[in-house]
């Protein structure tokens, strides 16, 4: 009688992007910001004066964060917009000066302004 072989189970393949769209619904399910806020608030207090005496109650460091995330969320959705109109697979740089290009109102930074007014 032949000794039994081990069964060596087969890993089960899935479709390319499958394991991206789980990603992207366990994160927009989720209200918890993606930006730590630990590094929003060094971020934050690192650009305020912080020797003229300003404070930063927690709560503006959260909505601070929150806009941050959505201006991020609008851009990267935009580039990709130009992605797969140029018809590739891969977020670009260029494809996000693109973005920011064809909608300047939505993408206009604080400084772009001041320059602008001077």
């Amino acid at each position: 009688m032949p000794a039994k072989e081990k069964m060596v189970k087969k890993r089960r393949r899935t479709k390319p992007g499958t394991r991206a769209k789980r990603e992207v619904k366990k994160l927009t399910g989720s209200a918890k910001l993606q930006v730590a806020r630990a590094g929003a608030k060094r971020m934050i207090l690192d650009k305020v004066d912080t020797a003229a005496g300003v404070r930063i109650s927690s709560a503006a460091v959260t909505n601070l964060a929150v806009e941050a995330e959505r201006f991020l969320h609008r851009l990267v959705i935009d580039a990709a917009i130009v992605t797969r109109t140029c018809k590739r697979q891969t977020l670009s740089d260029t494809d996000i000066a693109t973005a920011r290009a064809a909608n300047p109102r939505r993408y206009s930074l604080i400084s772009d302004e001041l320059q602008k007014a001077t």
